[in-house]
């Protein structure tokens, strides 16, 4: 007969199922949304690590004294002082276990996710104490007011801090060390990200060695051993003994030891390492700015930025859009003093590269009318340019065209005559040409199209003579090509240019019998023009793919047609604007 269950066993209750992780590992993705360090020079020193290991170091429990004295050397304090744990969770476990007499956690918030969970496990209470509402940034002395308010309490500081990036200088850090020795608790600072901060170790160096303060480091962001599980406590050796008694280093791995020995090892590699994220942390930050306005980054000491932005569905809505884009990154939307906010981290040069394109491409919109393309007008279309405000009509037409059939005259604006033409030998005469033949044609234009292309950015860049209207007989194969050109080179991207050619198509099938029609379309029945304006989006992703793998970029193709670097920045601050200030 089975036993019955006690109705009353505390064994019976029901898990929260709060902390339990299941990560997993997407192809191709490109995971921002955490701060370990990933960097190649960090892999090769492990890889080199773990090809070296010896199998049989895992037989045994891991020889510690080794990196204890390394350790020692870099944070300046004896071996006594220092306690290696499985990563930083179980140190910070530690602490709160190995003093149950203390029932009160002071923090800032947001903080790392894990203080709850200490807090559940030993039975504290978290104390959160908000950042300043104006100013969005943490202040020492509100947690020493809070502190003073009630009994003794783990005092949290992070700096940098794992939200924001916020670096606390070494006189907040030690002055608040005092009211937390004068009021019998103890200060633990959480150093994760210190090793992006220049000079960061000398504004914690004050605190080593005192009987009130612990410092908890985790080696996964500063030497990329997010995988090792390594971390250590530094304390008073009276402190340190506390945390002895709970037997911590049983969980840390004779692997773990040895990648983080070599590192230590390594140190001008990872020296090296931390520079270059801190120039690239600061050129993110502006090159971001540049490319989304009112994005603001926050002052970083991490290897992230933190951007303000205009309001949670735009931050909702870019973290959707690099998602879909195989880019994770951190929503802080809500969290207190932050209540619109995304968190990236500067991984290396291409994926920042990567990241910043990406969110150009969401908020870069050409103005309204700025640029406008369709075919040549004629007497009757022409008044309806008029009405656009159009102030240059480029025309693409060659001489004879332009004899023939007559109108942007009569439009009343500017009129640029640049006539181009490509190899038509495909395709005329040709009842249904190929998008293979009008792919030949536009190919064999492209040194008569770049020079007026990059003409029209000038125009765009000045600004007095727009907006610009680009024509040629159909205002799809010439006018296409030179407007793809002048808006690739803009940085619009290269699905969009595509998208903006095929339209041309849809105008054209939109044509019922009783419309105005260019003059070129008379003779044509409308089921004849279809046929003849046809443009898939893949011709034009051809065209601009082969310009790009021949020149680098389309912008770089038209500045050997004259097209100047500062020009094309220039227009596309102006040319561009937000959603936000449309």
């Amino acid at each position: 007969m089975p036993a019955r269950e006690g109705a009353g066993s505390p064994f019976l209750r029901e898990s929260a199922g709060r902390f339990r992780n299941r990560r997993v590992r997407v192809p191709d993705e490109i995971n921002l949304k955490n701060c370990g360090l990933l960097d190649s020079r960090a892999a090769a020193v492990h890889r080199a690590t773990l090809a070296e290991f010896d199998p049989d170091d895992v037989l045994t429990y891991p020889i510690l004294q080794p990196v204890y004295g390394m350790l020692a050397d870099r944070f300046g304090v004896d071996t006594d002082s220092l306690v290696l744990t499985a990563g930083s969770d179980p140190g910070l476990n530690l602490l709160t276990r190995a003093f149950p007499e203390v029932s009160r956690i002071v923090l800032h918030q947001p903080n790392f996710d894990g203080w709850a969970k200490f807090a559940a496990i030993s039975g504290c209470v978290l104390d959160p104490v908000a950042p300043d509402p104006e100013t969005g940034l943490f202040d020492l002395r509100d947690l020493a007011r809070r502190l003073r308010a009630g009994a003794p309490a783990f005092v949290v500081v992070t700096t940098p801090h794992s939200f924001t990036g916020q670096v606390h200088g070494r006189e907040e850090l030690a002055e608040l060390a005092d009211a937390v020795a004068e009021h019998g608790s103890l200060l633990v600072v959480d150093t994760a990200y210190l090793a992006f901060t220049e000079g960061g170790e000398e504004l914690v160096r004050g605190l080593a060695g005192l009987r009130h303060v612990v410092r908890v480091n985790t080696f996964s962001k500063s030497y990329g051993l997010s995988g090792a599980r390594i971390a250590v406590t530094v304390a008073h050796p009276a402190t340190a003994r506390h945390l002895f008694d709970l037997d911590p280093e049983g969980s840390v791995s004779a692997p773990a030891v040895a990648l983080l020995r070599r590192s230590l090892e390594e140190q001008a590699v990872f020296t090296a390492i931390w520079a270059d994220v801190r120039r690239l942390r600061e050129r993110f930050a502006a090159e971001v700015e540049r490319a989304v306005p009112g994005w603001h980054a926050r002052p970083s000491g991490g290897n992230f930025v933190t951007w303000d932005v205009p309001d949670p569905a735009d931050a909702g809505a870019a973290s959707r859009h690099l998602l879909g884009r195989g880019i994770v990154v951190r929503d802080l939307s809500g969290a207190p003093g932050l209540p619109a906010a995304v968190r990236i981290r500067s991984r290396n040069e291409t994926v920042v590269r990567r990241v910043v394109a990406a969110l150009g491409d969401r908020y870069r919109y050409l103005r309204r009318g700025l640029l406008v393309r369709g075919p040549a007008p004629s007497p009757e279309t022409a008044p309806a340019l008029g009405g656009l405000g159009i102030r240059t009509v480029v025309d693409l037409r060659l001489e004879e065209e332009r004899r023939q059939y007559r109108g942007p005259e009569y439009t009343g604006a500017t009129v640029l005559s640049r006539p181009v033409a490509g190899d038509m030998s495909r395709i005329r005469g040709n009842v249904r040409p190929r998008p293979s033949d009008y792919l030949a044609n536009y190919r064999d234009m492209l040194t008569r199209a770049a020079p007026v292309a990059a003409e029209i950015v000038d125009l765009l860049a000045e600004g007095a003579e727009v907006p610009v209207y680009i024509c040629c007989a159909m205002g799809k194969d010439r006018t296409g090509v030179v407007s793809a050109l002048v808006l690739r080179a803009l940085g619009v991207r290269t699905a969009d240019v595509a998208r903006d050619y095929a339209l041309t198509a849809r105008a054209y099938r939109a044509l019922r019998s009783a419309d105005a029609r260019p003059n070129w379309t008379r003779e044509d029945t409308l089921a004849q023009l279809r046929l003849r304006t046809s443009t898939p989006a893949a011709t034009m992703r051809s065209l601009i793919a082969g310009i790009e793998a021949e020149h680098g970029s389309v912008a770089r193709m038209l500045t050997l047609h004259g097209l100047r670097e500062e020009t094309r920045l220039r227009t596309v601050v102006g040319a561009f604007t937000h959603p936000a200030h449309l």
